[in-house]
C-alpha cells in the first residue's frame, strides 16, 4: 500500500441493562445523564513516512443519529521541529450530544519546537 504504517482502531461503546434498579432512594435513573451509550468509534493513523502522519477519526450515535468526524495532520521534518493542522465537524439534531456542537466546527494549527 505504500504506507510505512496503519494503525487502525474501532470500538463500539455500548450499554446493556441486566437488572433494572430497586432502591426506592432513586428517583431519577442516570441512563440518560450518560451519552455514547450506542456509538461507533473510529480512529485511523496513516503514517506514509517516518516524517508525516494522517489522521481520521469520528464517532457516531447510533441512538441519537448524529455524529463528529475529524482529520489531522502532523509533519515531523526533524526530531526538534513538528507542524500539526486538525479538523473537527460535528452534526444532529440541535438536542443530540454532536448536534448542540454543530456551529462549533474547527480548524487548528499547531507547531512544536524541542530545545
Amino acid at each position: 500500500l505504500g504506507f510505512d504504517e496503519i494503525t487502525p482502531v474501532i470500538e463500539y461503546a455500548g450499554e446493556w441493562v441486566t437488572d433494572g434498579h430497586d432502591n426506592p432512594g432513586i428517583t431519577l435513573p442516570s441512563e440518560e445523564a450518560r451519552p455514547s451509550r450506542n456509538t461507533l468509534l473510529f480512529k485511523l493513523d496513516l503514517m506514509p513516512t517516518d516524517k508525516l502522519t494522517i489522521t481520521l477519526g469520528g464517532a457516531q450515535n447510533f441512538s441519537t443519529d448524529d455524529h463528529s468526524h475529524s482529520i489531522g495532520l502532523e509533519y515531523k521534518p526533524n526530531y526538534d521541529l513538528t507542524f500539526r493542522a486538525y479538523w473537527a465537524w460535528f452534526d444532529g439534531k440541535t438536542d443530540s450530544p454532536f448536534g448542540r456542537w454543530d456551529r462549533n466546527d474547527h480548524i487548528a494549527f499547531g507547531v512544536k519546537r524541542v530545545f
